[in-house]
């Protein structure tokens, strides 16, 4: 797929009539039993993404296109309280090198990515987990913002549409062990250069750790399979 890769945990929607999220396609193994870290009762939507500067996680990354394996790090390098609206700028780092600078805000209603791609807006921001963990209902989104993949020196922004749920609390594997996380997953379509795109991600997040899983199969309409991106936390630390 020739493509320009622009956004790997962007979080990214758009134009539709595509198939639901309840296929499972982006499902994270689970290896032999080990001891788990569970979930808390009672846990906020706040605590699934951290926001003290200086904490970094870092990510095994893989992608269909290559067999080599790499590594992608979030740092969060700005947290500034704004009512009850925590706003956050997370550094994405190819290895030690700074490739982008991504903006989330944390409140009461949930978690949103509002920017991605050096700066391009979601409009409106673009829910990336629902406050209420129990809930499996599909929540629609219809707005504008930046494409996750498109050919090279084709439009990389515009219209997005589509929808995103809660799919419950599943234990997945990292290289610091197994963890409970709530799988949240999401359908999206777009049309770039005259082509429709589909993209499915399924993305893990856990109290403390934030992301701890990424599936990210984007499909363009003349494609005959799908290109995956993956990410498995490796290391976390704080400050």
């Amino acid at each position: 797929m020739n493509t320009k890769s622009i956004a790997l945990i962007a979080l990214c929607c758009t134009s539709i009539a595509l198939v639901g999220c309840g296929d499972k396609g982006g499902s994270a193994p689970v290896g032999e039993a080990t001891k788990v870290e569970k979930f808390p009762e009672g846990a906020k939507v706040a605590e699934l993404f951290p926001a003290s500067v200086g904490t970094q996680s870092t990510y095994e990354s893989t992608n269909s296109n290559s067999t080599t394996k790499g590594e992608l790090s979030l740092r969060v390098s700005d947290s500034q309280k704004v009512g009850d609206v925590t706003k956050l700028k997370i550094e994405v780092l190819d290895k030690d090198k700074v490739t982008d600078v991504v903006d989330w805000e944390i409140s009461s209603k949930g978690i949103f990515q509002t920017t991605a791609r050096k700066g391009v807006a979601y409009n409106p921001p673009q829910l990336a987990v629902s406050p209420d963990f129990k809930s499996l209902e599909e929540i629609k989104y219809k707005g504008t913002g930046p494409y996750p993949s498109v050919e090279t020196g084709k439009e990389t922004q515009g219209p997005i549409e589509g929808m995103l749920r809660n799919r419950g609390i599943e234990t997945v594997d990292t290289a610091m062990g197994q963890i409970e996380a709530l799988a949240v997953e999401s359908v999206y379509g777009y049309k770039a250069g005259g082509k429709q795109y589909r993209t499915q991600i399924t993305t893990w997040f856990a109290p403390k750790y934030g992301i701890v899983r990424l599936v990210q199969m984007i499909q363009r309409e003349d494609m005959p399979a799908p290109q995956t991106t993956t990410l498995k936390l490796k290391a976390f630390r704080t400050k």
